[in-house]
């Protein structure tokens, strides 16, 4: 299926170039590895994403969350679990259904949907940060913080106004310092949390690295913004 193969290749290509420019920059960094990890794919109809998450990545559950159908060829992979509904009705069913073991939480968050207002895009992920559905530390029963943990996110960012590249350019600009400022907020609520919860707060800095790409799989208008946030 052509929808399959174009969605599949796009994500490779974001993620072969992350990767390549992490290496470069820091030889340092661990580098990615989600086998055996949660992801979860938010719009992911017709699945070529969440294809790409199994069969590239090597993820061993992927929430694939779509109103829509899947392709059968994506049906067909064990490690899928499609989640018919919206997103937000599918943050709340895994922070209410699964288990609170570490496995079930996602570590990596992607997302290729069609929104109206891209500013929603960053909002979703914000959202699944804040219901618990990532795998962060305020999942943790003890409070116990575990040097160096990390989530990883791709994000699909679909301008619909505006022509030249620059301006594309500048909205992406603002969305990334909205979601850097709104995970400092994000950051200090938790502090004070695991304070009032009588847990030490002490190693919770948090970080996020993010990149912007236009990539040669991405239309005029869009741009794809990825990276870890470190927690």
């Amino acid at each position: 299926d052509s929808e399959i193969c174009r969605a599949y290749f796009k994500l490779q290509e974001a993620m072969e170039l992350y990767r390549t420019h992490e290496e470069e920059e820091n030889k340092e960094t661990t580098p990615l590895n989600f086998s055996g990890k949660t992801a979860f794919d938010c719009g992911s109809s017709p699945g070529g994403w969440t294809k790409y998450l199994v069969e590239r990545e090597g993820c061993g559950k992927v929430y694939s969350c779509d109103p829509g159908m899947l392709d059968s060829s994506v049906l067909a992979l064990d490690q899928v679990m499609h989640l018919n509904m919206r997103g937000d009705d599918a943050m709340d069913w895994i922070v209410g259904k699964e288990s609170n073991d570490e496995k079930d939480r996602v570590h990596l968050w992607v997302s290729d949907m069609c929104l109206l207002n891209p500013s929603h895009q960053v909002d979703h992920f914000l959202r699944a940060l804040d219901k618990g559905v990532l795998a962060t530390n305020q999942n943790r029963e003890d409070g116990s913080i575990k040097e160096g943990e990390w989530v990883f996110f791709v994000l699909t960012l679909k301008f619909n106004t505006g022509h030249a590249r620059e301006t594309f350019d500048d909205m992406a600009k603002l969305e990334v310092q909205r979601l850097k400022e709104r995970l400092q907020v994000w950051s200090k609520n938790r502090k004070e949390k695991m304070r009032n919860d009588n847990h030490s707060d002490q190693g919770t800095k948090q970080t996020v690295n993010v990149r912007t790409y236009h990539l040669f799989s991405n239309r005029k208008g869009e741009r794809t913004i990825m990276g870890r946030l470190f927690v």
